[in-house]
């Protein structure tokens, strides 16, 4: 029934767009409209060619740059969502939403002093932002320092994503990953995937996706594929008929041989493709 809902919205938003569009073709709200339905339906190219219409347009729309920047980051075209996003960020700085973008695609092409700036940028302007939330989390563990993250749950609003207590016990798993998680863990990790990958249990991380829409696979590719994650099975991930498969499920390789080839993936003849 969800799957149903999900597709009547997009079908409905899809129509509404495509009908501001016969009524002014240079409504550039209407393109990043149906660049975002596009995308969402893995029409990747089509999606960057409205986005890119959408900018000519209006080129200082920085709720453009912040979609456009995102498919851009999720497609692995790494530097150019950079690009994007920092223009994005100089337009409208005080915005956390686009500091969150901006924060990915600095950690995904491992600008980590970036990335941590950005992550106090969002903190200072709304501590109680959730991505504020999830990335001084995962910058507390990176870091090793597994107490001081444990007294920041406890410091922090957590009504409107999981409870204390299952994130506490998500932690603590993660720091010993070797147990199979119960309930409560999985409902946090069904959350945040990649907490499963800082967990380097890349095979919970992958479970996590198989029944998920195209729009929230898309972070997916981000971080299988992102050669700055902390995680010794990197390589290995990289290589899993898992990761190949997903990305042929998010319609990515007929995109990139239309664009070109991001620097992790490269084509095998005509029809294949690898990712390293």
């Amino acid at each position: 029934q969800v799957l149903k809902e999900i597709g009547d919205y997009r079908a409905n938003s899809t129509s509404a767009a495509q009908q501001a569009l016969k009524l002014d073709p240079e409504l550039a709200t209407a393109l990043h409209a149906m660049g975002n339905n596009l995308w969402l339906q893995g029409e990747w190219a089509q999606a960057q060619e409205y986005y890119e219409r959408a900018l000519q347009l209006d080129p200082d729309s920085a709720d453009i740059m912040e979609d456009y920047s995102n498919m851009l980051s999720y497609s692995l075209q790494l530097e150019a969502a950079r690009k994007v996003g920092e223009r994005m960020v100089t337009l409208d700085p005080y915005v956390p939403v686009f500091l969150n973008a901006l924060t990915n695609q600095y950690d995904a092409i491992g600008e980590h002093e970036k990335r941590d700036a950005g992550i106090r940028s969002m903190t200072e302007l709304n501590p109680d932002f959730r991505y504020t939330y999830v990335w001084n989390i995962e910058r507390l563990f990176e870091l090793e320092q597994i107490d001081e993250l444990h007294e920041y749950i406890d410091q922090i609003d957590l009504s409107n994503w999981t409870t204390a207590k299952s994130l506490h016990a998500a932690i603590d798993w993660m720091v010993n990953s070797e147990q199979t998680p119960d309930d409560d863990i999985l409902t946090v990790l069904s959350i945040r995937p990649r907490f499963a990958m800082l967990a380097k249990r890349p095979d919970i991380f992958f479970d996590m996706y198989k029944d998920l829409s195209n729009g929230r696979k898309f972070p997916a590719i981000l971080t299988i594929l992102n050669p700055y994650m902390p995680a010794d099975e990197t390589r290995q991930v990289h290589e899993s008929p898992h990761t190949k498969a997903l990305v042929e499920e998010m319609r990515l390789p007929e995109y990139w041989r239309k664009v070109g080839w991001p620097d992790m993936c490269s084509p095998i003849g005509e029809d294949d493709f690898e990712c390293h």
